[in-house]
């Protein structure tokens, strides 16, 4: 089955913006997308990509003066049947889980979590 993807983004900046974007479809199922990944941006800008510690592909960028838009778009061949369900999984209360884990629990300082 193919599924539609994409996004389309724009920022105003004042000043000169570093940015760190997580954009892309995981390494992993990469191989499933029909087209490469492309991001566009207009006005163009420099992105220098690299992979951060959990496998994502990840850039960086500077967002320049103004307004900022990023486009992309593409086709990912995934399987039309649902994903397995596990009803006897177990749930665990937060106090009993592992210090590791709570990490994967909070929220992102990108998101407005708290409207």
């Amino acid at each position: 089955m193919l599924l539609k993807i994409g996004f389309e983004l724009a920022f105003r900046s004042s000043h000169p913006t570093p940015m760190l974007l997580m954009l892309a479809v995981h390494p992993t199922v990469s191989h499933l997308l029909l087209h490469p990944e492309q991001i566009e941006s207009d006005p163009p800008v420099a992105m220098d990509g690299y992979i951060d510690v959990y496998g994502n592909r990840c850039a960086r960028m500077v967002a320049p003066v103004g307004l900022l838009r990023l486009r992309y778009d593409n086709l990912i061949n995934v399987s039309p049947h649902p994903e397995p369900a596990y009803p006897s999984a177990m749930q665990h209360p937060v106090e009993a889980l592992p210090p590791e884990t709570l990490q994967f629990l909070l929220a992102s300082r990108y998101c407005e979590v708290d409207r």
